[in-house]
């Protein structure tokens, strides 16, 4: 029901016809992140994030996917089954800002947001390493409020690579990340 609303939004947006002061791209990154509810890893994790962005004049329109899983290395402590994660769907609305080999922009939205929390302890199995320790799974779904924050530099007419800055409002557990990220489009 939460992503049938996602794209009714998104196709209710109008954009003028004149592909002449349009841009338009996909990103992809890597990084790392901070959430809220990771207790394990006192909120640290990894995280991925891609985008479709569509430009026109000053105004930006983004439909963004990202998740953030927990970083456990399982040495000398024990690796927590199962992993925390957390991950949205939303679409974004902001403002461009072309530079001379580049651009920047910021938005704000709504979301979807879903994952993977752990409840109480089920179970350990010890080692000399740190061991495993098995927790009940509890798996969420909630709406948010997603930001992000865009800077490209592009040298290229169709690629471009940058720092892609996110973050997700919402009752689960908030959470920001930033990220490496190359982007390929019509993006001058």
């Amino acid at each position: 029901m939460h992503i049938l609303n996602v794209i009714i939004i998104f196709s209710l947006i109008r954009f003028p016809e004149n592909p002449n002061l349009s841009r338009y791209w996909a990103s992809v990154g890597f990084g790392f992140a901070e959430a809220g509810s990771f207790e394990a890893s006192e909120g640290q994790g990894i995280n991925a994030v891609f985008s479709l962005s569509y430009n026109r004049e000053e105004k930006v329109c983004s439909l963004r996917l990202a998740s953030i899983s927990e970083f456990q290395l399982g040495i000398f402590q024990p690796l927590k089954i199962p992993s925390e994660n957390i991950w949205d769907i939303g679409v974004l609305l902001g403002k461009n800002e072309k530079i001379k080999y580049g651009f920047l922009c910021f938005s704000v939205g709504v979301s979807v947001i879903g994952g993977i929390k752990r409840g109480k302890l089920l179970y350990k199995k010890t080692s000399i390493w740190g061991g495993k320790e098995y927790y009940e799974k509890i798996e969420f779904m909630n709406i948010g409020i997603p930001v992000e924050f865009q800077i490209f530099f592009t040298p290229s007419k169709f690629a471009g690579l940058g720092i892609y800055g996110f973050g997700n409002f919402n009752p689960e557990g908030s959470f920001l990340g930033l990220s490496l990220s190359f982007i390929i489009g019509k993006i001058r």
